[in-house]
């Protein structure tokens, strides 16, 4: 008797024929495709096997068909990992934009620089602390950034004076 074994795509194999009474395993390849893949699903006709690979006894002339769904996890996820990446990178320049004009805006002006090199320690971070309300005040920086400065300095200070 002869299988006839059908399928879109996966290489089907097993087709041809067969003694009554014996075992046919037919076949096919899953998934294929690289970003939208086909899926085998299940075998239709004279079998109802859900696995690529299958066997039937041939009793009599046998058609199978391979049906399969259109996958596109691989696509997405890829999809996803670019836009994230892509948002990411965009997010870190923005921080180092945002970090690089926080450091300028904060930068002595060089007159300060040569009056501080003068100082203590302690004497320039105050002087820092000074400039950093200044900022605040004048809205040049936010209030997060603002507080994690002041907090920072004032935790150097109490480092140099540990007496207070």
């Amino acid at each position: 008797f002869y299988l006839t074994v059908k399928s879109d795509f996966g290489d089907p194999k097993g087709e041809g024929w067969y003694n009554e009474g014996e075992t046919a395993t037919f076949s096919v390849n899953s998934p294929i495709g690289f970003l939208i893949q086909q899926v085998f699903t299940q075998w239709s006709g004279d079998s109802t096997a859900t696995t690529p690979t299958a066997s039937i006894v041939m009793d009599g002339p046998k058609t199978v068909i391979a049906k399969w769904k259109t996958d596109y996890t691989s696509l997405v996820i890829i999809v996803i990992f670019s836009v994230s990446a892509t948002l990411l990178s965009f997010c870190f320049r923005s921080i180092r934009k945002r970090k690089k004009r926080l450091t300028e805006t904060l930068a002595l002006e060089p007159t300060e620089t040569s009056i501080l090199k003068n100082k203590s320690e302690k004497e320039q971070i105050a002087g820092y602390l000074e400039r950093l309300e200044r900022l605040y005040k004048m809205g040049k920086i936010d209030k997060e950034t603002y507080s994690r400065l002041k907090i920072e300095y004032e935790e150097k200070l109490k480092q140099l004076n540990p007496k207070n």
